[in-house]
């Protein structure tokens, strides 16, 4: 009989599985429902309704059969051209410098989440089967127990945020970014790479030295991204209310000091928004710290290091300041929220209040006449006066 690649991934999965199965009580039946998956037996001919509850010696024999036939069917699978997703997953293995068994570990998720065969199957099993650790145990092949490490909240599989925990059960599963990733086609190495890291923060109306003379510590800023965008733990706090320049500012300190800007994105659609951007935060910083002229940038932090109190230890919290290798400019409109001995750990916090009168009539003055709009002093004058909007609003209108 001749098989599709998802039933030959499925046999090996199963017979791989086979020590962990045969702990089910459902065991004896399963095997035979699966062979009967098409109704003709799967695996071999032969099986009917009656024998899956039977305890009789034919029934035994088939079980036999099957078992022997699956280990076979199985031993295929392994010969086969590698797909898609596992030409995907040995890049992402290759990149975040994943050990064999979170590979393996990977490899078995990506196939219960795409072949439908295969997890069907298990499911016949049990509902929760995927709950429990040891199955992730037997298909990594590693001693009892070590599973329980390899997915450690602080291992590299949860802390990259390749793997999740269901939200109200045990047990894990691949995130999403995890799952596009794999099931995407990528031409190259190079773009697998660009596809993990993400695109630059977009530098449309950027601004420059001038719109940032309401800013007592700005050249301070510039001098030690110039001179420290290196040095591990290198940290620039952007604080105050909404509206007064922040990112905008972040924009041109990485522009001025000839840096590459990578911004921490909000989460997709079905993710846990503050896991979600730590565990960017950290692929990011591992992706670039053997990039030259690259640094990332941090939008709205007090959420995530308020989150992060009540999850972990301060330690934790200090070691993500004091040993990033990739610098971080990272901003806050609640620096309120935020613990004063983790705002101690910055290289520099930088103050924002809203732009004086004076200094937005000059920026109004200066992007009006870049656009060829005339515009006399009285009109600039009454624009900053009626809208307290950041430089980039005005460079953008």
């Amino acid at each position: 009989m001749k098989y599709t690649y998802e039933q030959y991934e499925a046999f090996y999965y199963l017979n791989k599985l086979l020590p962990f199965l045969q702990r089910n009580h459902n065991y004896p039946h399963v095997i035979i429902r699966i062979n009967n998956r098409d109704g003709n037996g799967i695996l071999t001919p032969n099986s009917s309704e009656s024998d899956e509850y039977s305890k009789s010696p034919q029934a035994q024999t088939l079980r036999k059969k099957i078992i022997k036939a699956l280990a076979k069917q199985g031993a295929v699978y392994p010969t086969l051209p590698p797909s898609m997703q596992q030409n995907n997953i040995l890049h992402l293995s290759q990149i975040f410098h994943l050990n064999q068994q979170e590979e393996q570990i990977v490899q078995f998720l990506a196939a219960v989440y795409n072949n439908e065969f295969l997890s069907w199957a298990l499911e016949e099993f049990s509902s929760s089967i995927l709950e429990e650790k040891d199955i992730l145990t037997e298909v990594a092949q590693c001693p009892r127990g070590q599973s329980y490490a390899i997915l450690d909240e602080k291992a590299p599989l949860f802390r990259l945020g390749i793997v999740k925990g269901y939200r109200y059960r045990s047990g894990v599963q691949l995130t999403g970014w995890a799952q596009r990733f794999i099931n995407t086609s990528h031409l190259d190495n190079e773009n697998c790479f660009r596809c993990l890291l993400g695109s630059t923060i977009n530098e449309d109306n950027l601004l420059t030295k001038p719109d940032f003379a309401y800013i007592e510590s700005a050249d301070l800023a510039l001098r030690l991204m110039k001179q420290d965008k290196r040095h591990k733990g290198f940290n620039i706090l952007l604080y105050g209310v909404p509206g007064t320049g922040k990112t905008s500012f972040a924009k041109y300190l990485a522009h001025a000091a000839k840096l590459h800007l990578y911004p921490v994105g909000v989460c997709n659609e079905g993710e846990e928004e503050k896991n979600y951007r730590l565990q960017q935060l950290y692929r990011k910083q591992y992706l670039l710290k053997n990039v030259k002229n690259a640094c990332i940038l941090f939008d709205e932090g007090e959420d995530m290091f308020s989150s992060l109190e009540t999850r972990t230890s301060k330690m934790e919290i200090n070691n993500l300041l004091e040993n990033n290798e990739v610098p971080v400019i990272w901003t806050t409109n609640k620096i309120h929220r935020m613990d004063p001995a983790y705002i101690r750990r910055f290289t520099l916090a930088v103050c924002f209040n809203k732009p004086p009168v004076e200094v937005r009539q000059k920026i109004w003055s200066k992007y009006l006449t870049e656009n060829k709009i005339t515009c006399g002093k009285e009109d600039t004058l009454k624009l900053a006066k009626k809208y307290e909007v950041p430089p980039s609003m005005i460079a953008g209108a």
